[in-house]
Protein backbone atom coordinates (compact mmCIF):
# COMPACT_ATOMS: atom_id res chain seq x y z
CA UNK A 1 0.00 0.00 0.00
CA UNK A 2 1.30 3.58 -1.07
CA UNK A 3 2.30 5.99 1.16
CA UNK A 4 -0.36 8.65 2.03
CA UNK A 5 0.51 12.59 2.51
CA UNK A 6 -2.18 14.98 3.58
CA UNK A 7 -1.56 18.68 3.66
CA UNK A 8 -1.97 20.22 7.14
CA UNK A 9 -3.56 23.99 7.37
CA UNK A 10 0.03 25.65 7.65
CA UNK A 11 1.13 24.54 4.43
CA UNK A 12 3.01 21.31 5.92
CA UNK A 13 2.33 17.79 5.25
CA UNK A 14 2.06 14.68 6.90
CA UNK A 15 3.56 11.65 5.51
CA UNK A 16 1.06 8.32 6.40
CA UNK A 17 2.76 5.22 6.18
CA UNK A 18 0.69 2.35 6.45
CA UNK A 19 1.51 -1.47 7.45
CA UNK A 20 1.67 -4.64 5.58
CA UNK A 21 -1.91 -5.49 5.59
CA UNK A 22 -3.48 -1.46 6.66
CA UNK A 23 -5.56 0.51 4.58
CA UNK A 24 -4.53 4.29 5.09
CA UNK A 25 -7.87 4.95 6.78
CA UNK A 26 -6.97 2.90 8.92
CA UNK A 27 -2.89 4.74 9.37
CA UNK A 28 -4.75 8.19 9.54
CA UNK A 29 -6.71 6.67 12.43
CA UNK A 30 -4.12 5.36 14.26
CA UNK A 31 -2.22 8.67 13.42
CA UNK A 32 -4.67 11.29 14.90
CA UNK A 33 -5.88 9.22 17.90
CA UNK A 34 -3.35 6.94 18.73
CA UNK A 35 -6.19 5.23 20.37
CA UNK A 36 -8.60 3.57 18.09
CA UNK A 37 -6.18 0.94 17.08
CA UNK A 38 -8.18 -2.61 17.12
CA UNK A 39 -9.94 -3.66 13.68
CA UNK A 40 -13.53 -3.67 15.15
CA UNK A 41 -13.22 0.07 16.94
CA UNK A 42 -12.00 1.33 12.98
CA UNK A 43 -14.61 -0.38 11.33
CA UNK A 44 -16.91 1.31 13.38
CA UNK A 45 -15.78 4.29 12.84
CA UNK A 46 -15.99 4.07 8.77
CA UNK A 47 -19.43 2.51 9.50
CA UNK A 48 -20.35 5.60 11.87
CA UNK A 49 -19.14 8.08 8.28
CA UNK A 50 -20.80 6.49 5.80
CA UNK A 51 -23.68 7.87 3.79
CA UNK A 52 -25.58 5.12 2.28
CA UNK A 53 -27.75 6.01 -0.46
CA UNK A 54 -30.15 5.59 -2.94
CA UNK A 55 -30.32 8.90 -5.44
CA UNK A 56 -33.38 7.93 -7.56
CA UNK A 57 -36.40 9.18 -8.05
CA UNK A 58 -37.92 7.12 -5.12
CA UNK A 59 -34.77 7.13 -2.86
CA UNK A 60 -32.98 7.98 0.11
CA UNK A 61 -30.18 9.36 2.41
CA UNK A 62 -28.76 7.27 5.63
CA UNK A 63 -26.78 9.78 7.84
CA UNK A 64 -24.70 8.92 9.69
CA UNK A 65 -27.03 9.28 12.98
CA UNK A 66 -29.16 6.07 11.77
CA UNK A 67 -31.85 9.20 10.55
CA UNK A 68 -33.30 8.27 6.92
CA UNK A 69 -34.39 10.85 4.32
CA UNK A 70 -36.68 9.59 2.09
CA UNK A 71 -38.07 11.08 -1.13
CA UNK A 72 -40.65 9.54 -3.65
CA UNK A 73 -43.61 10.40 -6.22
CA UNK A 74 -47.15 9.22 -5.62
CA UNK A 75 -50.52 8.97 -7.92
CA UNK A 76 -53.67 9.46 -7.03
CA UNK A 77 -56.99 8.55 -8.58
CA UNK A 78 -60.39 10.11 -8.89
CA UNK A 79 -62.66 8.75 -5.49
CA UNK A 80 -59.51 6.87 -3.76
CA UNK A 81 -56.15 7.46 -2.05
CA UNK A 82 -53.19 5.75 -3.33
CA UNK A 83 -51.32 3.50 -1.06
CA UNK A 84 -46.88 3.88 -1.99
CA UNK A 85 -44.64 1.77 -0.47
CA UNK A 86 -40.97 3.96 0.79
CA UNK A 87 -37.65 3.19 -0.95
CA UNK A 88 -36.60 1.11 2.35
CA UNK A 89 -38.90 0.43 5.36
CA UNK A 90 -37.67 2.55 8.72
CA UNK A 91 -37.03 0.50 11.66
CA UNK A 92 -37.87 3.05 14.75
CA UNK A 93 -40.15 5.74 13.83
CA UNK A 94 -41.39 8.46 11.66
CA UNK A 95 -40.48 11.79 12.66
CA UNK A 96 -42.26 14.09 9.81
CA UNK A 97 -43.82 13.22 6.48
CA UNK A 98 -44.79 16.12 4.15
CA UNK A 99 -46.80 15.48 0.96
CA UNK A 100 -47.20 18.05 -2.18
CA UNK A 101 -49.39 17.97 -5.36
CA UNK A 102 -48.07 18.55 -8.93
CA UNK A 103 -50.63 20.71 -10.06
CA UNK A 104 -50.55 23.09 -13.34
CA UNK A 105 -50.18 26.60 -13.37
CA UNK A 106 -54.05 27.33 -14.42
CA UNK A 107 -55.05 24.84 -11.04
CA UNK A 108 -56.25 26.44 -7.93
CA UNK A 109 -56.79 24.82 -4.92
CA UNK A 110 -55.66 21.38 -5.24
CA UNK A 111 -53.58 19.91 -1.86
CA UNK A 112 -52.71 16.66 -0.78
CA UNK A 113 -53.28 14.96 2.59
CA UNK A 114 -51.42 11.80 4.14
CA UNK A 115 -54.47 9.80 5.43
CA UNK A 116 -52.20 7.06 7.16
CA UNK A 117 -48.42 6.21 7.76
CA UNK A 118 -46.76 2.93 8.53
CA UNK A 119 -42.35 2.45 8.97
CA UNK A 120 -42.95 0.75 5.27
CA UNK A 121 -45.64 3.43 3.73
CA UNK A 122 -48.26 5.82 3.49
CA UNK A 123 -51.11 6.30 1.88
CA UNK A 124 -51.64 9.75 0.05
CA UNK A 125 -54.87 11.73 -1.14
CA UNK A 126 -55.49 15.26 -3.10
CA UNK A 127 -58.33 17.43 -3.20
CA UNK A 128 -59.60 20.11 -4.71
CA UNK A 129 -61.13 23.47 -2.86
CA UNK A 130 -64.49 22.08 -2.94
CA UNK A 131 -63.73 19.22 -0.88
CA UNK A 132 -64.17 16.16 -3.69
CA UNK A 133 -60.79 14.24 -4.31
CA UNK A 134 -58.74 14.85 -7.02
CA UNK A 135 -56.34 12.67 -9.81
CA UNK A 136 -53.04 14.08 -9.52
CA UNK A 137 -49.16 13.15 -8.74
CA UNK A 138 -47.42 14.19 -6.01
CA UNK A 139 -44.01 14.15 -3.80
CA UNK A 140 -43.27 13.14 -0.55
CA UNK A 141 -40.20 13.57 1.58
CA UNK A 142 -40.71 11.31 4.75
CA UNK A 143 -37.82 11.37 7.44
CA UNK A 144 -37.37 8.75 10.21
CA UNK A 145 -34.94 5.98 11.59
Amino acid sequence: MANLELKTASGGSVTLVPEDGVDNVTALIKHIGGTLVNEDDIANVVRDIDFTQSLDAGGWQRLPSGLIIQWGVFYTSIGGSSANSFPISLSNSIYSIIAAPVIAASSNGVFATVESVTLSGANFSTWTESGARNNVSGYYIVIGK
